[in-house]
């Protein structure tokens, strides 16, 4: 087994369960324990109406208590924006930081009557130690 291939170096979480509707979203805490960089991807299924806008959030404390906005230093590129010609689109981001959680949000806007399709994974990466499990 080689220790230098993506299987062994990589570990994909869901951040956002893929669902289809009109209200914002809030993903899951994402422990970044082990890990010195993660790679944000979000996909999109059919958009029909509204702005979904998506935010990084990170923190220290376990029970997310302390999240705030990642500054746009601790970001590889832009957080996301959804609008409905962005059907079945991927878009991605890295996050740099160096707190221990992540969250995912996405705030919807237009007052969609349908809204969309979205979920979102992130991908761990730089192990400490690796194969990761």
């Amino acid at each position: 087994m080689s220790v230098r291939d993506l299987y062994n170096n990589l570990k994909a979480v869901v951040a956002i369960n893929t669902t289809t509707g009109k209200n914002d979203l809030t993903g899951n805490l994402i422990d970044l324990q082990g890990f010195n960089g993660a790679l944000v991807v979000v996909q999109s299924g059919a958009i029909t109406d509204g702005t979904f806008t998506f935010e990084l959030q990170h923190g220290n404390a376990s029970d997310g208590s302390d999240l705030a906005a990642v500054p746009d230093e601790d970001l590889l590129g832009s957080e996301p924006v959804f609008a409905p010609t962005d059907d079945n689109v991927v878009k991605q981001f890295g996050y740099v930081g160096t707190k221990r959680y992540i969250k995912l949000v996405a705030t919807v806007s237009g007052s969609p009557a349908t809204g969309g399709t979205l979920g979102a994974i992130v991908i761990k990466g730089f192990p400490r130690h690796a194969p990761v499990s």
